[in-house]
């Protein structure tokens, strides 16, 4: 049993992932008819599991997935997924593209091929309406990202491909990382810009990285034209959030040979002006999720490569001074995947993974601030 992702329900959570073979937990049985088959799991708000079912009727196979929940405990499900924010390529297990709506009760409502080899975010909006974004790979090898926002009934409202053309068969690569629905119905970007060729990423209101900035960012109205873009002198955004008047971003500074460092960012939803940063001293420690509380505050995960490293999850107030940290968990036997952040109701709500991520199980870990 491995568990990729989680989301939150309006009385509750919802965690996706796949089984190999039957299982009990908390005395719901997952059964699959085939081996590494899809299963959903309905949480309570103490974390107990209260409902669960294996998904037959979506793709089969070693595919990470995602979830994401809308108005009504509308549950939508996509993969094939990258594993971890900024992982790309051959980390991510091979199978079948696919969106699809979900009842709690494992019932398939509808299935939609993508139009991406693998998917880096998947969100839902307050009307329903779904946003994602995800990579192909073009005849010359490079990898593209598409962006792409459907209504609530799988039909498409629109679909970009960023980066600039670089002849009729490629693009010079522009990443999408990460990104969310905000409370109007824009949809926000975040990502890396490659300059493997000469050139610049303009998404239609000029270069956003005329000096060089390794990242952007991107709010797009609901009908798919841009409202504003920037560029990020930090090159590796890949984690987003918003909620209210604020857009929280958090990833890993790349400067030439330097240690990679963490880093947190606050923004301004209609403007994108930046309102404060944070760049934490230690090497090699990456963040791992953002999420902004209803006060405008940002809660982060941190975590560390290396066996004896410990993730740390905290909070930055509005006007940028530290709220609180705390180390919430210890890695056992090796490496792990960087634990999954979502901000509900009762505090932040962690999944963390032991050991090696395509073989053990993940840890739900709930507390209140």
């Amino acid at each position: 049993m491995r568990i990729d992702d989680v989301a939150v329900l309006g009385h509750g959570l919802v965690a996706v992932g796949t089984v190999t073979g039957p299982v009990t937990v908390d005395e719901v049985k997952l059964v699959p008819r085939a081996s590494t088959t899809p299963f959903l799991l309905r949480l309570d708000e103490q974390g107990h599991v209260a409902g669960g079912a294996v998904l037959d009727g979506l793709p089969h196979g070693d595919a990470w997935l995602l979830v994401a929940t809308g108005p009504a405990d509308n549950v939508v499900i996509a993969g094939p997924a990258t594993i971890a924010p900024g992982w790309e390529g051959d980390h991510a297990p091979e199978g079948t593209p696919f969106l699809a709506s979900i009842g709690l009760d494992g019932t398939v409502n509808w299935q939609r091929p993508l139009p991406v080899q693998r998917v880096a975010a998947l969100v839902v909006g307050r009307d329903g309406s779904i946003a994602f974004t995800g990579t192909f790979k073009e005849p010359v090898g490079t990898i593209t990202s598409i962006v792409a926002r459907w209504s609530h009934d799988g039909t498409a409202v629109w679909q970009k491909t960023l980066g600039d053309p670089v002849s009729a068969d490629h693009h010079w690569p522009a990443v999408v990382r990460s990104l969310a629905l905000d409370g109007e119905g824009a949809v926000i970007v975040a990502g890396t810009v490659y300059s493997l060729w000469p050139g610049h990423l303009d998404l239609g209101q000029g270069a956003v990285n005329p000096r060089g900035e390794g990242g952007f960012i991107a709010r797009f109205r609901a009908d798919g034209n841009v409202l504003w873009s920037r560029g990020i002198a930090y090159g590796e955004p890949y984690a987003l959030a918003t909620a209210g008047d604020t857009i929280a971003i958090g990833g890993e500074v790349r400067c030439g040979s330097e240690a990679e460092h963490a880093f947190v960012l606050a923004m301004d939803n209609q403007t994108g002006a930046a309102r404060w940063a944070r760049r934490f001293p230690q090497p090699r420690r990456l963040i791992g999720r953002v999420a902004v509380a209803a006060d405008g505050g940002v809660a982060f995960t941190e975590w560390g490569h290396e066996v004896e490293e410990k993730v740390v999850v905290g909070s930055v107030s509005r006007v940028g001074e530290p709220s609180w940290t705390r180390q919430i968990f210890a890695p056992v036997n090796g490496p792990r995947l960087p634990p999954r952040l979502v901000e509900a109701p009762a505090g932040p709500v962690l999944l963390t993974a032991r050991n090696s991520p395509l073989r053990d199980v993940g840890r739900l870990v709930a507390f209140v601030k």
